[in-house]
């Protein structure tokens, strides 16, 4: 199709051309943007964009409640920072999630995850944990008949506990895991469940949730029985909607950055932030030009940089900043035939607000920064390395310059100290306080360095 004749469906542009592989109308300034978030965002759930757009707040609220857990005193060790969202690691992690989840609705739900942390905390060392049964399972041979109150019989491969196949050979398909079975004994031999062993078999390995965690997420899967029955029938609305869409939006914010995606983000969100870089670069068309691969920006400096999205598996701020060495044709190829220098800027934050902007608006602050990359750079050391070197004489001279008032100081310092007769302090504890002071001086000026640097 020819321009004109089509509508952006990323930004609303009144001037698109269809692209294949998006399968949509896209404008030149979103096309690889676009594209790129598609390629990320393709093992995410068919129902997330929907969810995302009618519940943009939710999203906000569960996201503060994850920064709160993280923080407190009882969070620590339970939870890791991820790309834009921490994440639990630990059972205990998973268990302080689910108390702003439930909220309200608890239900008994809390109490009967926590029995079971507790019992298998309680447990550990001893000849009934989940390790040991697990060891026990190992060993198994031929003679074994009863392990932890339950009928033993190996059959090649796969073994049979209590008339129930597990294994390679078992006919369905929650039973053709052998790893489970040590966490679903467990809970058989310590009364916290008395249900058969294939029921709860099926209720540990059924879908989607829990394979929804392992496969799209960094978070820790949890293993206790209790604990993955509970967050399948949260997320799956047995306790109404409110628990439901909160643990979907947490699945969400760990497998991506929301607000930074196409099919996440809100679409009006995303539509104005990208006009914003269209109205960017018609305002400073001398500094700023859109190509096929990415927007070029010429700085103060009179360096040539281009900002491009990261490939699938890059970096979690969705772009890559270069220095353009020697700009190479337009051909539409991945790097134009670019000759580039990476620096390395980010734009992932802890601020909130910062993680809730759309992706172009991140790239508007970019293509801002690179217009005065002079100024930018007092504030971005890695920015600061590739100026000309015009612009980097005055670090050089205030650096030369502390060497000096260094030299200075250890002369002060010596010359007030004087004859050590007359300080009625022996000659080893002078050179001593001499040496302390000179390493504490050394250590501030070092430090003012390093934030120059």
């Amino acid at each position: 199709m020819e321009n004109g004749t089509l509508e952006c469906k990323s930004c609303n542009h009144e001037v698109a051309t269809h692209r294949e592989e998006a399968g949509m109308a896209l404008c030149n300034i979103c096309a690889p943007w676009v594209e790129s978030s598609l390629r990320r965002t393709g093992e995410i759930p068919s129902w997330a964009p929907s969810f995302c757009d009618d519940r943009q707040d939710m999203f906000y609220d569960t996201r503060k409640a994850i920064t709160k857990y993280s923080k407190i005193r009882e969070g620590r060790g339970h939870w890791a920072r991820g790309d834009s969202t921490s994440f639990p690691t630990t059972e205990r992690g998973w268990a302080q999630f689910l108390e702003y989840v439930m909220g309200e609705d608890e239900q008994g739900v809390l109490t009967r995850i926590r029995c079971g942390i507790d019992t298998r905390e309680g447990v550990i060392g001893l000849s009934n944990s989940v390790s040991a049964i697990q060891n026990h399972l190992r060993l198994a041979d031929e003679t074994t008949e009863r392990l932890f109150e339950h009928s033993i019989r190996l059959d090649g491969n796969s073994i049979w506990v209590s008339g129930v196949l597990f294994g390679p050979k078992a006919s369905e398909i929650h039973c053709q895991n052998r790893r489970i079975l040590p966490q679903l004994i467990f809970d058989r031999y310590h009364a916290l469940d008395a249900r058969p062993i294939e029921e709860m078999a099926y209720l540990y390995m059924r879908g989607p949730w829990i394979p929804l965690i392992r496969e799209t997420t960094s978070v820790r899967v949890p293993t206790s029985f209790a604990l993955r029955e509970e967050i399948c029938r949260i997320a799956d609305g047995t306790y109404g909607d409110g628990p439901a869409d909160r643990i979907r939006a947490a699945m969400l914010l760990w497998s991506t950055a929301v607000e930074r995606e196409f099919l996440t983000c809100p679409p009006s969100s995303w539509a104005r932030s990208f006009q914003w870089i269209r109205e960017i670069s018609e305002d400073f068309s001398v500094d700023v030009e859109v190509a096929e691969n990415g927007i070029y920006v010429t700085g103060s400096s009179k360096n040539l940089y281009r900002i491009a999205p990261t490939p699938p598996d890059g970096r979690s701020d969705r772009f890559e900043v270069s220095r353009v060495l020697n700009r190479g044709t337009d051909d539409g190829a991945a790097d134009a035939g670019d000759e580039i220098a990476p620096i390395c800027i980010h734009s992932m934050t802890s601020d909130e607000e910062d993680l809730e902007r759309p992706l172009g608006d991140v790239i508007v602050n970019l293509i801002l920064a690179l217009r005065d990359d002079v100024q930018t750079s007092e504030r971005i050391p890695q920015l600061y390395r590739h100026l000309p070197e015009e612009f980097q004489t005055g670090r050089r001279a205030d650096r030369r310059n502390w060497r000096i008032r260094w030299r200075e100081y250890r002369q002060a310092v010596h010359g007030q100290l004087g004859d050590p007769e007359q300080h009625g302090e022996p000659p080893e504890d002078r050179n001593f306080r001499a040496m302390r002071i000179a390493v504490r001086a050394a250590r501030a000026a070092l430090g003012e360095l390093e934030e120059e640097e």
